[in-house]
């Protein structure tokens, strides 16, 4: 199966915060899935670099916009490479690859008619001034048919998509005055540019198309055949962009076999208030990538993820699950198994059990249930911790279930044993290694950070 796996493109203007990565990291869970299912898969993002946030914080700077998405794309790449995100391609909307393929969408679509002109009264000067309009009123039908055949959606972006298609879609502007972003490949338009929310919107398209480029698939495989899938991945504000708008783009431009699934998330929320960069109430992720392991992070993240309600992130509650969950528990059956070593092979019981850890936590995450998931997956653990001498076998499935929501943790087990392959189904070893080493993955934090991380959050708050 072709999956196309789309985070949502973070404006490159400011740090990110553990807020936005709480959104984006159920991407790169479906990501390490897929491709241990052996399907084809893109997963794709990039940072959003045009349009007027960019531009007023290149103002406040004092720095040119273009400086600014260099500054903050850098950020971003490095940001993502800590998290262990597995992109196949992040990007961003200043490249000359995704500003000359937007063009030629956007002239294709004045051919075709779905673009047209209009005079249109300017917010910022009070004046009319000609602009083009996407006509997405005429893109009704195929936007209700790709939101009938859903399934799993979340019930946030089943409840807006059905409140805008029931209010009937409307045609929106496709050009803007500003100085800062796509050209306008029509004449009469020098002095505009593409508006940022549908060149950006353009973006999943123009990064598939450059993964492509040089094999011998084309986009139609991935975003225009049925038995492919698209996963968008985004907060619950971008859920009309992604279940309207794009869609009827979607349609516009010939893709109508569309089997999208919507991977839509409340808000993460901090020690009881929202993520606030304007007064600096935030953790940033370069901040807490340099005290605290990545994969602690991942694991606090997933199990407290706003999947259908808003969570919180408290300080007290992160570091317990990283003492309780992660060193008493899992860390414990780590160290007793590879201390005691026992290779004795699984019985038809064992195997059954572990099989029905794979289909049932592999079925949560395709439907986006990623906290229940793992969950399962730390079920199992605290089962087999009370049992007398586990196999090392049952390890090394852990650890390769583990493999999406834990990569480092994972590999780390694995290469003890020496197993390169990722595969989702059962793995058995029939001999071990000469030496087998424990060094704990895990380790415990000193419950005193936790007034410590609560104080420095206050004290820089602005």
């Amino acid at each position: 199966m072709n999956i196309v796996i789309g985070n949502a493109w973070p404006y490159a203007n400011g740090k990110l915060h553990l807020g936005r990565i709480a959104v984006f990291l159920p991407g790169d869970i479906l990501a390490r899935y897929h491709r241990m299912m052996g399907d084809n898969v893109l997963f794709i993002s990039g940072s959003d670099a045009h349009g007027r946030p960019v531009k007023v914080k290149a103002e406040d700077l004092n720095i040119t916009p273009k400086e600014t998405l260099l500054k903050y794309h850098e950020e971003f790449l490095e940001c993502f490479n800590k998290l262990k995100f597995s992109f196949d391609l992040f990007t961003n909307t200043d490249t000359d690859y995704h500003k000359k393929m937007v063009m030629d969408f956007i002239i294709s679509l004045y051919d075709k008619g779905y673009i047209y002109e209009k005079k249109s009264l300017e917010r910022e000067t009070g004046r009319e001034s000609n602009h083009l309009f996407l006509a997405l009123s005429r893109f009704q039908n195929d936007v209700k048919r790709i939101f009938i055949k859903q399934q799993g959606w979340r019930e946030n972006a089943q409840s807006i998509t059905k409140k805008y298609i029931d209010e009937g879609l409307r045609d929106r502007a496709v050009t803007k005055e500003i100085d800062w972003g796509v050209d306008v490949p029509l004449d009469g338009f020098s002095d505009k540019k593409i508006f940022v929310w549908i060149e950006a919107l353009m973006g999943y398209i123009t990064a598939t198309a450059k993964c492509l480029e040089g094999t011998n698939e084309v986009i139609e495989d991935y975003w225009n055949d049925e038995d492919s899938r698209i996963y968008l991945v985004h907060g619950k504000d971008n859920i009309p962009f992604h279940t309207i708008i794009f869609p009827g783009l979607l349609s516009a431009l010939g893709f109508k076999n569309v089997n999208l699934s919507i991977m839509s998330s409340e808000h993460l929320r901090l020690e009881g208030k929202d993520f606030s960069t304007n007064k600096n109430w935030a953790i940033w992720v370069d901040e807490i990538l340099e005290k605290y392991n990545v994969d602690s992070l991942r694991y606090y993240l997933i199990s407290n993820g706003p999947e259908n309600s808003n969570t919180d992130f408290k300080w007290r509650n992160f570091i317990n699950s990283n003492n309780y969950d992660l060193v008493l528990e899992f860390d414990k059956l780590y160290k007793n198994i590879i201390i005691n070593g026992d290779l004795k092979e699984l019985d038809l019981s064992e195997k059954k059990k572990i099989l029905d850890l794979y289909f049932s936590v592999g079925d949560k995450i395709e439907e986006g249930e990623f906290k229940a998931a793992l969950k399962d997956v730390f079920s199992y653990i605290k089962e087999e911790s009370k049992k007398k001498g586990p196999s090392i076998n049952v390890l090394i499935n852990i650890a390769n279930i583990l493999e999406p929501f834990m990569p480092n943790t994972s590999s780390k087990i694995k290469e003890q044993f020496n197993i390169k392959e990722s595969i989702w189904n059962l793995i058995e070893v029939k001999e071990l290694p000469k030496k087998l080493r424990y060094k704990p993955i895990f380790e415990m934090i000193d419950k005193k950070n936790i007034m410590e991380e609560i104080k420095r959050l206050k004290d820089n708050k602005v």
